[in-house]
């Protein structure tokens, strides 16, 4: 009994904590990419800083003050000139613990005299013959305000133009994960100083609980461009879309049941053959006097006992197991979702709701299979327990078997059907495993067969060996050459047009 509670316990334990694994790998992946932040604002004052400092929704805040543009230009051929265009940006330590800025080589600023700049600035610097290594110092020019792609000016700009020295501490990839899409732009990172007053302030928040992220992004006033996190804060369940986190609960749900039904056959079986062996004992106490109440009781404190030991071997043992089967796993599944998560890798994570979890569902499971015996239990009379009538019903009319049987299931064939005819109930424990082995292979196929179609699906392999972009005369070099089987080539047109708003539906807008 004992090892049949270990058992359902390390099942259920490896189920939660194999489902709480995945979220957690998910939302790691998600932040990576994303950033830890549910909200962010642009075009914010200092005043709007304050306010949702002290807003008790709010657990965590970021700041990141734009404190102006800078341009670097390179001299690409005698009429072309390349030219970026960067916000120089300052920002504190919650700022660079929320937002991910991926390094290519040294450090995050500690200080305003410090700076991080892109990869792709640094190449601009380098090819203007310009300081650009990590430890030189660079003098960058800083205005208020900054020319778009239609050479139209992008407000706000109020502020003053300003020229400070900083030393390069390090260099980021070329895009860093802002939630940018106002603007255009590469940033180069200082570290908030109180001595600076930047033009306006991009502000980034989490909340204690993620359903108050949208609440609190429409109470925002007019003029603030303000932006969620979705696809972080569905994983928290905050979105109207909620496909990410059914799917893992359903996952688990349906093994939990087909885990709970196994269990309950294997551990009720064993419950029956202990109450079985102690039919002359629940006599004896029913004859002294002994109430149904009191014999259950006895029963189910056996039952609570036995689940003392079993439970938290078993949540050991399936959190061991799970923890070997994931570090096994991660780096063919990182291998899968290397584009999306980097360096994230899937990692055993205990929770401490997973395991109370899987601890009620096993300490459940076995008071279910305890109750039937239980029951059992209590309608044992004295007589019957001296007579032991239950163990064995002596059938009223022979029982006969055909030659036919005898001769293709032998001896042992003729005995099993002759005692299962009398004893009907004996062979359901059987046939019932047999019946969830069956249910356990077939979901376990169907789950990976899905798990693999979603995969196909998801990284999209195309059927060619090279993909090369240029001008029609270029490929057509290309595709000329011998070692080319096979191409083919597409082209691209981009085309932009202006609609009246007011043609769109409020809702639209």
């Amino acid at each position: 009994t004992i090892i049949g509670i270990i058992l359902s316990a390390a099942m259920f334990m490896a189920v939660t904590t194999l489902g709480y694994s995945l979220w957690d790998y998910l939302v790691r992946i998600e932040v990576h990419e994303s950033g830890d932040y549910f909200l962010n604002f642009d075009y914010t004052s200092s005043g709007h800083l304050a306010s949702l400092a002290a807003d008790d929704r709010v657990s965590n805040i970021g700041s990141l003050g734009i404190l102006g543009y800078t341009t670097f230009e390179i001299q690409v051929s005698e009429n072309y000139i390349s030219d970026e265009t960067c916000a120089v940006a300052a920002g504190d330590q919650a700022f660079f613990d929320m937002v991910t800025i991926s390094m290519e080589e040294g450090r995050l600023p500690q200080n305003s005299s410090e700076i991080v700049i892109t990869q792709n600035i640094y190449h601009y610097l380098k090819e203007a013959g310009l300081p650009c290594e990590v430890g030189d110092s660079i003098e960058i020019n800083v205005v208020p305000e900054y020319e778009d792609y239609k050479g139209e000016i992008q407000l706000p700009a109020d502020g003053s133009a300003f020229t400070k020295t900083y030393t390069i501490v390090g260099i980021s990839e070329t895009f860093v994960r802002l939630n940018d899409y106002d603007l255009d732009l590469s940033h180069l990172f200082t570290f908030a100083d109180t001595n600076e007053s930047p033009i306006w302030y991009r502000i980034y928040l989490k909340t204690h609980n993620p359903r108050n992220a949208y609440p609190i992004m429409h109470e925002m006033p007019e003029g603030i461009a303000g932006m969620a996190n979705d696809a972080l804060l569905e994983f928290y369940g905050v979105t109207k879309y909620e496909n990410f986190n059914v799917f893992i609960t359903l996952i688990c749900g349906i093994l939990a049941v087909i885990i709970m039904v196994g269990s309950v056959s294997l551990i009720y079986n064993a419950f029956s053959i202990s109450v079985s062996e102690r039919t002359k004992q629940f006599g004896l106490l029913s004859s002294i006097g002994a109430t149904r109440k009191q014999i259950r009781g006895a029963v189910f404190t056996e039952a609570v006992l036995l689940s003392a030991i079993g439970i938290p071997l078993g949540l050991l043992s399936g959190y061991v197991g799970i923890a070997i089967t994931l570090n096994v796993l991660s780096g063919r599944i990182h291998t899968l979702l290397a584009t999306y998560g980097g360096t994230i890798f899937l990692e055993p994570k205990l929770s401490w709701f997973a395991l109370v979890i899987a601890a009620v569902i096993a300490l459940t499971t076995v008071l279910i299979s305890a109750a039937i015996p239980a029951g059992r239990a209590t309608k044992i009379s004295p007589i019957d327990a001296i007579r032991q009538k239950n163990d064995y019903n002596v059938p009223k009319k022979t029982i006969c078997i055909s030659k036919a049987a005898y001769k293709f299931f032998g001896l042992p064939g003729v005995l099993s059907r002759k005692y299962y005819k009398v004893s009907k109930k004996k062979y359901r424990a059987t046939v019932i495993s047999l019946v969830i082995s069956i249910i356990l292979f077939i979901s376990a196929a169907s789950i990976s067969m899905m798990i693999s179609d979603t995969v196909d699906r998801t990284i999209d392999t195309e059927n060619f060996d090279m993909l090369c972009m240029g001008d029609k005369e270029t490929l057509e070099v290309i595709r000329s050459q011998d070692f080319v089987s096979e191409s083919a080539y597409y082209g691209d047109d981009y085309y932009l047009t202006f609609v009246s708003t007011d043609i769109l539906s409020d809702s639209y807008l």
